[in-house]
């Protein structure tokens, strides 16, 4: 196999939940740019914030950072250790916030929030992908028009409104650990993996069972972020009741090259 060049790109696209400011926002995608060109091997995760619950942004930006620089070894039997870390360094940035009684009330369950990791892998055993998943963020590959796999939910009717989330507190991170999903295949240059919060996966899985085209959609929602045109199209379909009204948040990865020179 002749050894050759893929590059890499990342685009992501972030908006909060109608009735909201961008301040309000508690998902979390990193990284938005790519760190290594060519792949060698590369992670990407998004994490979604549960609001209810306390402090849920930082929770779902210290898995992210973790995961990606890998201080958070999902197949690693350090992983509660590890999770405990980013517990201690959660507590004590909120520590020191002045809060009113019930939100101290609420801070000793502390922050929730599902979680999808992807690492993508470029070497002699050829070009391979993993992703792990705690939660209802899903992982979409696609190759051309072609949707290969979705992961870890694969219908719209198997999203609810109370999945198994990572909590912040340590109490919570066996649970977690053994409710995490694992799966993994092949890419090919050319190929886009999407990673999405649950809201818009839901929505792209509902339409792509009823035959339209949702990743056209979506490549649509990042070729206009810089607009207003993608935020609008998402009222819409919020005001349509065809998505819940949550953040949303969408990370791409795209590598550049040819199908078939792998």
């Amino acid at each position: 196999m002749e050894s050759i060049t893929v590059q890499v790109l990342l685009d992501h696209l972030a908006l909060p939940k109608a009735g909201n400011s961008a301040n309000d926002y508690e998902d979390a995608a990193f990284p938005l740019d790519a760190p290594v060109t060519p792949v060698t091997r590369l992670r990407a995760a998004i994490a979604d914030g549960a609001t209810e619950s306390s402090f849920a942004a930082l929770w779902a930006r210290l898995l992210v950072e973790a995961f990606v620089q890998k201080r958070l070894l999902v197949r690693s039997q350090r992983l509660l250790t590890q999770l405990a870390v980013l517990h201690q360094t959660w507590r004590q940035a909120v520590a020191s916030k002045p809060l009113p009684w019930y939100a101290e009330e609420k801070l000793r369950d502390g922050a929730f929030c599902a979680f999808l990791g992807l690492e993508l892998a470029e070497g002699r055993r050829g070009n391979t992908w993993q992703a792990w998943a705690v939660g209802d963020s899903c992982l979409l590959h696609v190759r051309g028009d072609t949707l290969l796999v979705a992961f870890p939910l694969t219908t719209a009717e198997a999203f609810n409104s109370r999945p198994l989330l990572i909590g912040s507190q340590v109490r919570f991170h066996a649970e977690a650990v053994g409710a995490m999903h694992r799966t993994h295949g092949a890419w090919q240059p050319g190929d886009r993996f999407f990673l999405l919060t649950d809201a818009l996966a839901a929505w792209f899985l509902a339409a792509h069972a009823a035959g339209d085209n949702p990743t056209a959609t979506l490549e649509g929602l990042l070729a206009d972020r810089d607009t207003d045109a993608s935020a609008a199209w998402l009222a819409d379909t919020r005001r349509a009741r065809h998505i819940r009204n949550d953040d949303t948040t969408l990370l791409r990865i795209t590598l550049l090259g040819t199908p078939g020179d792998a």
